[in-house]
């Protein structure tokens, strides 16, 4: 029986395998340098996002002072929708800086929504405006007014609430986080004592104090006569502020 005779298999010279120890892959080599140059990879086929080195530069901090401080004795406003002076330390947007702000009772049960616009004059910013030679040193557009969108309930602790991520208008302040302002208690219009003076070297009066300190111009001893009476009604009567 004849056997059949398989023709040996050439084999490859050493020197011409890929790999061989003899002869550098440059082909290789190539291959897999063209590909980390192109950004791309084998697994998934897409472009890998190229990093310049270069970080965003860290904005400053957004900050800004308000009037008046608070809420007190000597500075209690005559309507439950107060108005706010906000000065930044940077120009804004009022309409930016209403999406971060709000009012809050120290509690935390209500939220009320703040309304933010812009001064129209320098006359508006003078409380917390700085003058060198009579010139203002503070633009327009580092202020805003702030006021609660409904009446705020009296009688309760209030706090201005910032949100953090305020950004100023020209993109180079931004306020780093959230911020809580104490306001105070808004008080209600109310009497708070009558007392009768009688000095020893002038005429004898009627004390009457209110829980808001400083009386509004508009609140006039005439409109007062409405609301304040005595009787009997003695001679030479007349209220004064």
């Amino acid at each position: 029986m004849k056997h059949l005779m398989q023709k040996p298999t050439p084999s490859i010279p050493r020197s011409n395998r890929v790999g061989s120890s003899n002869q550098p892959c440059w082909f290789v080599f190539l291959v897999a340098f063209l590909f980390s140059q192109s950004g791309f990879t084998q697994q998934t086929g897409q472009a890998t996002p190229q990093t310049e080195g270069k970080e965003e530069e860290k904005r400053a901090a957004l900050t800004f002072e308000r009037s008046p401080g608070w809420f007190s004795s000597y500075s209690q406003p005559f309507t439950p929708q107060p108005k706010l002076l906000l000065r930044f330390n940077a120009p804004v947007r009022p309409m930016k800086v209403a999406q971060h702000l709000s009012f809050y009772d120290k509690r935390g049960d209500r939220r009320i929504r703040a309304e933010v616009t812009k001064l129209e004059s320098i006359e508006e910013s003078k409380a917390l405006q700085r003058f060198e030679e009579e010139k203002p040193v503070f633009p327009l557009e580092q202020f805003v007014k702030v006021t609660p969108a409904t009446p705020l309930p009296v009688d309760s602790e209030w706090l201005l609430v910032s949100r953090k991520g305020l950004v100023s208008k020209d993109k180079k302040f931004e306020m780093p986080q959230d911020q809580r302002d104490y306001l105070g208690v808004l008080q209600a219009f109310k009497v708070k004592s009558i007392t009768a003076e009688t000095p020893y070297d002038e005429k004898r009066f009627i004390s009457i104090r209110t829980t808001k300190y400083e009386l509004i111009d508009s609140l006039t001893p005439e409109l007062l006569t409405d609301y304040i009476s005595v009787d009997p009604i003695p001679d030479g009567f007349a209220l004064k502020r």
